[in-house]
């Protein structure tokens, strides 16, 4: 079962605290019949234990090593988030200089 409808069936927002996910299918399971609903009990069950395993699932290594690519391309992307800054000629010149093989004059920038 697919992450966002783990917690979509939960009927919670994804999380990582286990007391929440708990209470969630508790209160569900008030309401859920499996002889009434097989399937429909089935599917919450399966979200259940889905949600508890991501739960205790380690947290991913979002603090991998960056390449020089990588953080350039965050740069890159801070520039272009920002509208104010994305107009900005000089702010695009600044980060295209940081890249090798880019050169930027006449509003044109040109990366080889």
């Amino acid at each position: 079962m697919e992450r966002q409808l783990v917690f979509h069936v939960l009927g919670i927002d994804e999380t990582k605290d286990e007391q929440e996910i708990k209470n969630a299918y508790r209160s569900l399971l008030k309401t859920a019949n499996p002889e009434d609903d097989p399937e429909g009990f089935k599917r919450l069950r399966e979200a259940y234990e889905e949600a508890l395993r991501l739960a205790k699932q380690p947290e991913e290594e979002e603090e991998k090593e960056k390449t020089e690519i990588d953080l350039w391309v965050d740069q890159v992307d801070e520039v272009y988030r920002n509208v104010i800054n994305r107009c900005q000629e000089e702010e695009w010149e600044q980060v295209f200089r940081l890249r090798k093989n880019c050169m930027c004059g006449s509003g044109r920038m040109y990366c080889l």
